[in-house]
């Protein structure tokens, strides 16, 4: 049907990810796009923290001794590997609980918020809340506008506040 097809592209998912979805798994493919995702996340965070630890590193090495500049770079060096420890170890958490819990589903209907000065933009199903990003706000403003009856299923792992996929059911 065109109307998934627009749901798919939306969300990024396959039928074969929604088939394994409604059986309550997160399917290999879903769990492979987290992980790259994950890497393009703290190759981001490394090449920005580094970039300000060099930044600061290379303004204090200008005015001040070689002893004071090593210890800087020391303590900037254990807080970038700090940090990305920490991000690591959140990503991890997530992929467990991407094995571990089963997909649940939501049903109803969708509700758009736009992103205001206290949230990003996100979609509501019954009381459950999953931010969006703007290409996927404006995609699913579009999708629903065409569609206003419409009532849906969305897939999601309870504390990876992420839809894991989403089809229509029916309308009211």
């Amino acid at each position: 049907m065109p109307d998934d097809s627009i749901l798919m592209h939306v969300f990024d998912f396959t039928v074969e990810d929604l088939q394994a979805n409604k059986t309550g798994r997160v399917s290999e493919r879903q769990i492979a796009q987290i992980r790259r995702a994950h890497g393009r996340v703290r190759w981001v965070v490394l090449s920005v923290l580094g970039g300000i630890a060099l930044l600061i590193s290379v303004v204090t090495g200008l005015q001040t001794t070689p002893a004071v500049f090593l210890v800087v770079l020391l303590a900037l060096s254990m807080v970038c590997v700090g940090a990305l420890l920490f991000l690591r170890r959140g990503q991890q958490n997530e992929q467990r609980l991407l094995r571990e819990r089963w997909v649940r589903s939501a049903r109803g209907e969708l509700q758009l918020h736009r992103r205001n000065s206290r949230s990003a933009d996100h979609i509501t199903i019954g009381k459950k809340h999953f931010t969006l990003t703007p290409k996927q706000h404006a995609q699913l403003t579009e999708y629903v506008t065409a569609h206003p009856e419409r009532r849906y299923y969305l897939y999601y792992v309870p504390d990876v506040v992420r839809v894991f996929s989403i089809e229509p059911v029916s309308s009211p």
